[in-house]
């Protein structure tokens, strides 16, 4: 970004230091309509007349909406698929291109032929329609896409829609991986596994319509806790082991043919949500599944996934089957027991390595007294050779349940739901006090 930025005004243009220099009017309404995107008009320097030079991301965002929405008297909108319009906005593509010298430290790339005209994607406080409802607030974002929480208010609920927002790929990759989910998804119903509802588009952006699940992942429950009893992780891994159990067996129609057994292959603390109010266990993100016996989505030499959960075949490109998701399974027992990952290591080429030679260290090396048979069933998940591991998703789930019933005679159910409260109740007063303790704070200085 320039260290010195210069200003618009609908009527005049850009100017730098609040002056419109003359012969340089800049329609910013068409750039926008040409493919060029807000943040990168805030990356060349450039700010509404008026505000501050060190003015925000977001505040700029905000001033141009207002600008284009019309807010502004001498702006206009723009409609979705069609050329600005209005006395303020009268200069023609031709006077744009002949007017505007396109600084040569920035490149605008061509916009993708679906999101050209795309108006901008909804904000975390603004209540949009989208799917069955209207936006609430953003949960997450990524480089492929962001996800909403959206209210349905005829059926007074919540859910999730997750929409592509980066479509710029190689071949259109990114939208057939995502209608694959899609696709996969409506096919799965168990009570395990996210539930999809619709798919659609809006403004030309795919999106998935999904169960919302009000709670937390895997992921964020290690890094608030280290890591987990052996009931609750063991409870766990079995809800995980029913869902992938459903999905390996599971008979769908994909592309016009059937299909027998689903490989999740990117299972991962990230991709497991537990609910907040039930404590039950939901396997998310069917992206880059596949058919047991069909290769989707992977082109020669590119790897799919996540190398840190992934398993050596999957790494190496060979054959890829249930027990490719047996020895992720493994890897997330084994980090919801010990708190860190059996193959994270300094570098990614000594990560590789270690899962080729299958080095790792075992958990009867930690100081956490769990019993050899607990242990023997993680190792197994985690041998190198596909041969050696589980050879089902069902196999593991009745070793996961010997191991479990042999740890307490309670429901893995009821155990994990029994932590969730613990740890719900344990939130709620920690917040009271910090509250507390801000208050006494705020008194004492007094």
């Amino acid at each position: 970004m320039s260290d010195a930025r210069s200003h618009y005004s609908p009527e005049h243009g850009f100017a730098d230091d609040g002056q419109v220099p003359p012969g340089r009017p800049i329609d910013l309404s068409s750039m926008l309509a040409h493919g060029a995107s807000i943040d990168a008009l805030y990356d060349l320097g450039i700010v509404p007349g008026g505000m501050s030079p060190d003015c925000t991301r977001e505040e700029f965002r905000a001033r141009v909406q207002a600008d284009i929405a019309g807010n502004d008297p001498n702006a206009t909108s723009i409609a979705p698929n069609s050329a600005p319009q209005g006395p303020a906005w009268a200069q023609t593509s031709e006077h744009l291109d002949a007017t505007f010298v396109e600084p040569t430290s920035i490149t605008m790339p061509a916009p993708h032929p679906l999101v050209a005209h795309t108006p901008l994607l909804p904000g975390g406080d603004e209540q949009i329609p989208l799917g069955s409802g209207t936006t609430r607030s953003i949960l997450g974002q990524g480089g492929m896409g962001r996800v909403y929480l959206i209210y349905n208010e005829m059926l007074e609920m919540f859910r999730a829609v997750k929409i592509v927002t980066n479509l710029e790929d190689n071949g259109g990759a990114v939208v057939s991986r995502f209608m694959t989910e899609a696709k996969i998804a409506a096919n799965l119903h168990h009570t395990n596994i996210v539930q999809c509802h619709a798919v659609g588009d809006w403004h030309g952006l795919p999106f998935i319509e999904m169960e919302y699940i009000k709670g937390f992942d895997i992921s964020h429950a290690l890094k608030e806790a280290g890591c987990l009893p052996k009931e609750v992780a063991f409870g766990i891994g079995i809800s995980v082991c029913e869902g992938l159990a459903y999905a390996h067996q599971q008979q769908y129609q994909l592309s016009g043919r059937m299909h027998k057994g689903l490989v999740h292959r990117d299972l991962k603390p990230g991709n497991i949500r537990i609910s907040s109010d039930t404590g039950s266990v939901k396997l998310m993100d069917f992206g880059i599944a596949r058919p047991a016996e069909v290769s989707l989505h992977t082109e020669a030499g590119q790897f799919v996934g996540s190398f840190l959960y992934a398993a050596p075949e999957q790494l190496e490109g060979s054959v890829i089957d249930a027990r490719t998701d047996v020895y992720a399974c493994g890897e997330v027992l084994y980090e919801m027991l010990c708190g860190r990952s059996p193959f994270e290591r300094a570098t990614q080429g000594h990560m590789l390595d270690a899962k080729m030679k299958n080095r790792y260290r075992g958990l009867d090396e930690f100081n956490l007294k769990l019993p050899s048979h607990l242990v023997r069933v993680v190792h197994r998940c985690l041998q190198t050779d596909p041969r050696a591991r589980y050879a089902s998703s069902v196999a593991m789930l009745d070793a996961f349940e010997d191991a479990f019933h042999r740890l307490t005679n309670e429901r893995p159910g009821a155990v994990v739901q029994d932590w969730v409260q613990d740890r719900e109740f344990r939130r709620v007063r920690q917040k009271a006090a910090e509250t507390r303790n801000g208050w006494l704070h705020r008194w004492w200085k007094k």
